[in-house]
Formats: C-alpha cells, sequence, structure tokens
C-alpha cells in the first residue's frame, strides 16, 4: 500500500511539473514575441478617455464605438486603473491567459486520461503545435483580444466536449463571454448555441441560462443607449468595402492561402486535428464545434479576411488543436491505452511541415501584392523588448514625437481637431485635448458610412478602406488639418490657427453645414 502510494504520488508530481513546464514554455515563447500593434492604440485610447473622466469615448463627446471587444476593453480598463501603462497591462494578460490555457488543456488531458505518460505527450504535442505558430504567438499579446478568447474558446470547447453540454448555464455564459470579446466568434459557436437551445426542457434551465445571458443583454443596452448602436462602428467601416461578394471572397480566399503559405505548421495542423477529431471521437460534440469553425472560416472569406496576416485565423487553429488532442484524449480514455498510431502521425505531420516551410522565403515586413503582412515584423519599434530598453515606441512610419508638440499646442491654445490616417498611436500619446478624424472610419460614424462610390480604390487593401472625405465635413469639425503649414504652426506653438481655419471657411464658403 505505501509503495503504491509512493509511487502514485511520484506520478503526481510528475504530472504537475510537466503540465507547468509546458504552460512556462508556451508563455516564454510568446513572452519571446511580446509587442503591441498599431492599432491596439485605439482601443489604449478609449481605456484613458475612460479613466480620464471623459468617457468611453475615442474623441470628448463623440459617442463612437471604435473597438471591436467589449470585454476586452473592460479588463483593459480594470488594469489600467492599477497599473497605468496599457502596453505593459496588455502584455502582462496576454502572458496570463496563454498561461491558463495550457494548464487548463493540461489536467483536462489528465482527467480525461488518468495516464500520465499518454497525457504527458498530448500536451506536449499541443505545446508544439501553439508554439509554431507566428501568428498565435504574436497575437496571444499584440494589445488585441486574441489570447482572451483562445482561453475563453479552449473552457468552451471542454464543456461542450468533455462536459457534453451538461452545465448549460456556464456554458451560456462562456459563449456570451466569448462573442462580448469578439462579435464575429458568434459564427464559432453557433451550432453549439442552438443545439444547447434545443435541449432545453425545464423552465428552471431557461432561467439559469438567462441569468447567464444578462452580461451580453446588460452591454447590448449599454451600446444602444451610450453608442446608439449595438454593432461596433468598426463593421460599418470595413464590411461590405468590395463590389460584391465575389470580390470579397476572392480576397478571403487570398488571406486563406497567405495564412497557408507563411503559418504552414498551424494550417496543416488545423486541417490534420479537425480530420482526425471525428475519427477518433464520434460525437456530435464534436459535430457542433467542427460545424462551428467552417462557419467562422466561412464569414472570414466572405468579409475578405484581414490585413494582418492570420490573425483572423488563430481561433480556428486554437479550436483544432484543443478538438484534436481532447478526441485523441478522448480514445485513450475508451481503450485504456496511448492511440500510438495517431500520435505518431500528429508527431509526423508536424514535423514534415516544419521541414516544409523552411523552405519557404519569409517577406519579412514587406506588404505582399495582396495587402497582407505580418504585422508584428512590420513594427519593431513597438516590440516589448525596444519599449523597455528606449522607453518609448518607434514608429517607422510616422514621427511620434509630434504628438508631443500637438499635446503641447492643445494645452497652450486649447482643444484642437486634425484628421489622421492612423490615429491609433498618435491619437493616444497626445491625449484627449486633441480630437483625431480617423479618415479610415474607424472611430468615425460618419466617415464609416460614406457610399462606396467614396472609396478612392474600387479594390481597396483590406482593413483599409480609404475615401473621398468632404472637405466641408473636415472644415465644420474644426479640422486645422486641412490648412496649408499646419504642422509648422503646431511646432511653433502658432495660437493663431483656430482663426485662421475660421477666416479659410469664409473664404471658401464652408460655414453652410456639409
Amino acid at each position: 500500500m505505501n509503495s503504491s502510494a509512493h509511487v502514485t504520488g511520484k506520478s503526481s508530481g510528475m504530472r504537475h511539473i510537466v503540465i507547468v513546464g509546458c504552460a512556462l514554455f508556451v508563455t516564454l515563447a510568446v513572452f519571446n514575441c511580446a509587442w503591441v500593434s498599431e492599432d491596439s492604440f485605439i482601443t489604449f485610447r478609449y481605456v484613458s478617455n475612460t479613466l480620464n473622466g471623459y468617457g468611453a469615448v475615442f474623441n470628448a463627446e463623440e459617442y463612437v464605438q471604435g473597438y471591436t471587444h467589449p470585454l476586452w476593453f473592460i479588463l483593459l480598463v480594470v488594469g489600467c486603473a492599477i497599473v497605468s501603462d496599457p502596453i505593459f497591462v496588455a502584455i502582462g494578460y496576454g502572458l496570463i491567459c496563454t498561461f491558463l490555457t495550457v494548464m487548463l488543456l493540461g489536467y483536462t488531458l489528465y482527467r480525461l486520461t488518468k495516464h500520465t505518460t499518454g497525457s504527458i505527450v498530448l500536451l506536449a504535442l499541443a505545446s508544439i503545435s501553439w508554439s509554431l505558430s507566428d501568428p498565435w504567438l504574436s497575437f496571444q499579446t499584440s494589445g488585441l483580444e486574441n489570447s482572451l478568447s483562445h482561453l475563453l474558446i479552449t473552457l468552451i470547447l471542454i464543456e461542450t466536449c468533455v462536459q457534453t453540454i451538461s452545465r448549460p448555464a456556464r456554458l451560456t455564459l462562456l459563449i456570451c463571454l466569448l462573442c462580448l470579446n469578439r462579435p464575429d466568434f458568434l459564427f464559432l459557436i453557433l451550432p453549439i448555441g442552438v443545439f444547447m437551445v434545443g435541449r432545453i426542457r425545464s423552465f428552471r434551465t431557461a432561467g439559469t441560462m438567462a441569468l447567464a445571458a444578462l452580461p451580453a443583454v446588460a452591454w447590448l443596452l449599454f451600446a444602444w443607449t451610450y453608442y446608439h448602436h449595438v454593432i461596433p462602428n468598426t463593421a460599418y467601416a470595413k464590411v461590405g468595402i468590395y463590389s460584391n461578394w465575389i470580390a470579397a471572397s476572392t480576397q478571403g480566399f487570398a488571406y486563406l492561402g497567405d495564412w497557408g503559405v507563411y503559418d504552414t505548421v498551424a494550417m496543416g495542423c488545423t486541417v490534420l486535428f479537425l480530420t482526425i477529431a471525428p475519427i477518433l471521437f464520434r460525437s456530435k460534440y464534436t459535430i457542433l464545434c467542427i460545424a462551428g469553425t467552417i462557419l467562422y472560416s466561412t464569414w472570414v472569406v466572405y468579409v475578405g479576411g484581414d490585413f494582418m496576416r492570420g490573425r483572423m485565423m488563430t481561433a480556428v487553429f486554437n479550436t483544432a488543436v484543443v478538438l484534436g488532442i481532447i478526441a485523441i484524449a478522448m480514445k485513450m480514455r475508451d481503450t485504456n491505452r496511448v492511440p500510438i498510431a495517431y500520435t505518431f502521425l500528429v508527431g509526423g505531420v508536424i514535423t514534415g511541415l516544419i521541414v516544409v516551410r523552411l523552405f519557404i522565403p519569409d517577406p519579412g515586413a514587406r506588404i505582399k501584392e495582396n495587402g497582407i503582412i505580418n504585422e508584428r515584423k512590420c513594427y519593431p519599434g513597438y516590440h516589448l523588448s525596444s519599449y523597455i530598453e528606449l522607453g518609448q515606441l518607434i514608429n517607422p512610419y510616422m514621427d511620434l514625437s509630434f504628438a508631443n508638440a500637438l499635446r503641447s499646442y492643445a494645452e497652450k491654445c486649447g482643444p484642437v481637431t486634425i484628421h489622421h490616417r492612423n490615429p491609433g498611436t498618435i491619437g493616444y500619446l497626445a491625449g484627449p485635448k486633441v480630437s483625431i478624424i480617423d479618415t479610415l472610419g474607424l472611430t468615425d460614424a460618419y466617415i464609416a458610412r460614406l457610399p462606396r462610390h467614396f472609396l478612392v480604390s474600387t479594390h481597396p487593401r483590406p482593413g483599409h478602406p480609404d475615401k473621398y472625405i468632404p472637405i466641408a465635413y473636415l472644415a465644420a469639425r474644426e479640422d486645422i488639418a486641412i490648412l496649408p503649414g499646419w504642422e509648422i504652426a503646431v511646432m511653433n506653438g502658432d495660437c493663431s490657427l483656430t482663426a485662421k481655419l475660421e477666416q479659410y471657411k469664409k473664404n471658401t464658403g464652408f460655414l453652410r453645414p456639409y
């Protein structure tokens, strides 16, 4: 008895060590890629304005939801109330979510199999798969919501496949939180949600699920009353910019192709795991999860993908890895032995994909013809290592020191408005007294809703719907950036710009409403 207990204790201790070790391994791989994207500073400005009493707005008194991740935004507000620098908060959240995701999968595998060696091998395969995907590693930080989405997706898959939807209220809460983290994920969990609702057999179950859905209902009510819309403004700006669904889908397939070429391991593992999962774990729950990944991927293609390489597909990759590994664990539980053939198949495919990827030239920070780019490599001055070393951000495409000039100008001469194509970092650094008209329309309701014929290009770069903006609109917004030589005047602290703008409006007839 004592000997058996000793062996069991050693096995248990080894299991804990390996699970924590895998979690630390993946977390360190993410930390090695830690950075924040330029787009994340749009949310950071919302967070800063919220904490400084201006409200959850990009520009003071302009109630537009220019971010797509309410839950992530709320967590950033809470974190930045404690640690003022949103860069450290966002990266910290990303590392924590990474660690928890691996730990959660590790302990789930052990509970399923009770087989220490088998669960260790499976967790190692999952950890290796994640650590070999550049987009997955990159967007675990980046200041965007991906890491929290991956954690919630992992929890949902466990509740669906392992718990077989035995706790509908908990699953409802997780689904609502995922959709609050990014509304697009409604497509990913729609099959699961519909199936779960169809299983309701009592008023008590319906009541507990309704209570679990209160966070989503509360946000929708808030968005409607505060922003006057429940759909984020970014959807109006980005979706529907192509001439028809064929043009949009062509761009979307180009996005999938780019992901497959430059994130070869992730694409290959996604196909592999989604193929073997229903073979090893023949369950309606597996089919529901696979149907969700297909539906979500179809949505990504339909809207034309994105310009950030692989970002929109990391959720599909994360889903596939967790689902495939759980399926192998289920097979192990039912047969009481490690399915060696499938384990070696996964390992062999990963090895083969690594070899294939070695022969594909890396385009680095170069924008491909389809408008897609490795965003992290594009902004080396936004890497955590650079930020800590220099104590500031370095943008290779714009002089960020001008933001300080704008801040000083507004402090001296009063609030001002300018237009800018990249409002994130400039807006965050310039401060709340400088209003930024986002010419891409992400944070501007009027520009986001301009008809397609205002587009500069009939086939714009994904995520960059440049439009011809009526000068009367900019003038009505008191935009000093429409004046010649305004940058020099700002640098010199020339407070006569406002008077010059009024004279310009009078001379050009732009005093009338746009």
